[in-house]
Order: C-alpha cells, then sequence, then structure tokens
C-alpha cells in the first residue's frame, strides 16, 4: 500500500491573476495576457473569467474579442511574474519545503513520513492557502493536490480548481483515474492519445488495465513502463535529463517588423542565448534561425560550426543565416534563435585548427560580468542596438528566467 507521499501546488491562471492583483480594475473580468498588443497575436494566458467564454491560451486576440466582447488585453509583465514566484515561494516554505520547482506557477513538495495523515495533509493545504492569501495577495489563488506519487498529486491538483484541494490515497486510486479522459493524464499529448486508441485504449479504465508490457509498446520506450507504475501510485525516481537546446524567440510589434528593426531584436535574443550558454557551462556547434512573416510564409535553417561559446562566431553565423533568409523585404512577425548540439565547456576537445580566440574569450567574460552587476543596458554589442528594450524577458513553461541573465 502506497502512501501519501506528495504535495502539488498548481497557481490558477497564473499570468492572469497577477494582473488582477496588481490593477484592481480588472478584478472580477475577463482578462487576456498577451505578449504584445497587437490583434495577430495570441493569448499566452486568460483569466477564469475569460475561460467561461472559451478563451484560452493560443487564442488569437481577434477570436477572443468575438468569444468574449468584454475581455481586457494587458501586455505579459514576465519579470513581476518572476518577482511574484519567489514570494510565492517564500510563503509556501513557512508551512512546508519546496522539493522541486517544475514551472513558474507549479512546485512539488515530498512529505517527510510523519506528515503523511490525511487530516494533517488536508489542513497543511488550508495553512498553505491562507499563508499565501495573507502574505502575498488573496487575488492569486492555488489549488493543490496530495498524493502517493508525483503524476497523481499533479492530477489531483487540477480536480477542484479553481482555489480548491483534493487527497487521493491509495484506496481511492481506481475511483479516481477513472473520472479522467486520456487527454488529461499528464505525459498524453494528442499523438500519444492517437497511438493509445490505435492500439484499443480508448479510456483511462482501460489502460489501468493493461500490462505493463503493453504500454511500453505503444510509448516504443521506458516512458511506457513509467506510466504504468504511476497509475498504480509508485513512486519512481526522476530520470536524469540533460539540457538539449537553449534559445529564445519574439513575436514583434508591428512597428519593430521591417527587416531592419527585425534584426536588431534577433541580435537581442542571440546575446540572451550567448549569455545564457556561457552561465550553464555549455559549448554549441549548430544554430538555428526561424522566421514566420506577415505574409504567412515561414522559413528555417540551420549553420554548423566548429564548438564554441565566444559571441564573435556566433554572431557571424547569424550574418550568415540572416543573409539566406528568403524575402528579405518582407515585414517579419516572429523570429527565433537556438542552439543545438551542447556539451560542457569542461568535456569537449577543442579542434586543433580552431579559430577561438583568448582575447575575444576575455571580453565575453567582461562583459558578462559587466551585464551580470550592472544589467543589460550596460554593456551589449552593437547590433542590438536600439533593442534593448524591445525583447522583455519571457517565461517558459519548464523554465523560470533569471531575472539578472534574461531580463
Amino acid at each position: 500500500m502506497n502512501p501519501l507521499r506528495y504535495l502539488f501546488i498548481d497557481f490558477d491562471s497564473y499570468f492572469a491573476s497577477v494582473e488582477q492583483h496588481l490593477d484592481p480594475s480588472l478584478r472580477g473580468r475577463p482578462v487576456g495576457v498577451v505578449p504584445t498588443m497587437a490583434e495577430t497575436t495570441s493569448c499566452i494566458a486568460a483569466s477564469y473569467e475569460a475561460k467561461r467564454f472559451g478563451v484560452k491560451t493560443g487564442t488569437r486576440v481577434s477570436e477572443a474579442r468575438q468569444l468574449c466582447p468584454g475581455i481586457q488585453f494587458v501586455e505579459a509583465e514576465h519579470s513581476v511574474y518572476v518577482h511574484y514566484h519567489e514570494r510565492f515561494h517564500a510563503a509556501i516554505e513557512e508551512v512546508i519545503p519546496i522539493t522541486k520547482t517544475l514551472s513558474i506557477d507549479e512546485v512539488c513538495c515530498e512529505l517527510p513520513k510523519n506528515w503523511r495523515d490525511r487530516s494533517y495533509v488536508e489542513n497543511m493545504m488550508l495553512r498553505v492557502q491562507d499563508n499565501l492569501a495573507h502574505k502575498v495577495s488573496p487575488w492569486i489563488t492555488c489549488s493543490l493536490g496530495a498524493g502517493p506519487n508525483r503524476f497523481i498529486a499533479k492530477l489531483a491538483s487540477k480536480y477542484r480548481k479553481p482555489n480548491g484541494h483534493h487527497i487521493v490515497e491509495q484506496e481511492d486510486l481506481m475511483e479516481f483515474l477513472v473520472q479522467h479522459q486520456l487527454s488529461d493524464l499528464n505525459g498524453v499529448g494528442r499523438n500519444m492519445e492517437a497511438r493509445l486508441k490505435r492500439a484499443g485504449i480508448y479510456t483511462v479504465a482501460q489502460m489501468c488495465q493493461c500490462k505493463e508490457e503493453t504500454l511500453r509498446k505503444v510509448w516504443g520506450s521506458v516512458h511506457g513502463a513509467r506510466m504504468w507504475h504511476a497509475l498504480k501510485g509508485d513512486d519512481l525516481a526522476e530520470l536524469q535529463t540533460h539540457t538539449s537546446t537553449i534559445g529564445h524567440s519574439h513575436v514583434l510589434a508591428p512597428e519593430r517588423r521591417a527587416p531592419h528593426q527585425a534584426l536588431k531584436v534577433l541580435h537581442r535574443l542571440l546575446q540572451k542565448a550567448t549569455l545564457r550558454l556561457r552561465d550553464k557551462g555549455y559549448v554549441t556547434s549548430r544554430m538555428q534561425l526561424s522566421l514566420r512573416y506577415d505574409s504567412g510564409l515561414r522559413w528555417g535553417h540551420e549553420a554548423r560550426f566548429d564548438e564554441t561559446c565566444e559571441s564573435h562566431p556566433l554572431r557571424y553565423a547569424l550574418s550568415e543565416l540572416w543573409c539566406l533568409r528568403p524575402a528579405p523585404h518582407e515585414t517579419i512577425r516572429k523570429l527565433s534563435v537556438s542552439f543545438f548540439g551542447l556539451k560542457e565547456k569542461t568535456n569537449y576537445t577543442l579542434n586543433l585548427f580552431s579559430q577561438e580566440d583568448p582575447k575575444r574569450e576575455a571580453v565575453d567574460q567582461a562583459m558578462d560580468h559587466i551585464v551580470n552587476k550592472f544589467g543589460k543596458q550596460a554593456a551589449y554589442y552593437g547590433g542590438a542596438h536600439g533593442a534593448q528594450k524591445a525583447v522583455q524577458m519571457r517565461i517558459a513553461f519548464n523554465h523560470i528566467p533569471d531575472l539578472i541573465l534574461e531580463d
């Protein structure tokens, strides 16, 4: 019998809730958070009032206006969301230590052995919610779930949203799981759901009745076996992961879409990515540039080079990619630059004919030190001049930005 082991905390419509906390006029009203104020962009978050009208992450602004005529749009302030994320961390840890931060709006806590009684866990959930409301804001709520493993605890946190809590013990597990659709399960996306159905598995109940080997075959990897154990309530050690890519993307405001303006923003993205690359101790051997034009045209191309983390060769590679783009006079809506082929700097062999220059490395180190101490405006390469404030911090679901490195 697996005991209660984990408490999962999931903030409700986090970005939109922070905006409602900051601006009282938005409270109780439908709100859409957007990366930039443009009709052509999409919502990156929606308040619960907007969700009732069908507005969700990915809904275009023009469509959101049709679904919800009274919706208010707010441009995202990612540094503010990170600030409140840190305040919530502090408030939660006054009640229970956080074991792992999974995203900007999700944290997981392992329950100590003497804290696993159901009534104690329920009381602790209420204390977390109360502490957050009093120490930070009653307008930014969270939902909590507890279960025998992280998978079940996370699923339980979605069960009574918003501002609710739910506990799933081992004896409740099957009754709880069969109430869900396949798409509700973390790890079952659209493609995996289609694969399960091709294997004759249409419901969570059927999935729970499968043998371990069946799910392993459907997934085609050990992840199928891990899903089988997760559904049983077993607590498995996390798989070790390695950073496989570092990059940044940006949806351009209308006034930044001309090619000469877009190039400045692109250089700013490159400098942010390069700073992160060096901070993490990696070198890269591949760079990809991706563009989406206002016309709808999409283009991407990759450059390969000797492993490096120096700014000079990376800027050179970006300039070469930029010159290869089609439709050089068309306006650009979205651009991204990404590094692949990452290796730890301490664990790669320098090419005998490498062009790396100790003087350039010293310049990079000096600039990184200045930026870390005084901020991004203090030092930057000229290609990004005029775009320093155009590229604001962006929060990915699995990555919380460093306020110094990425602001």
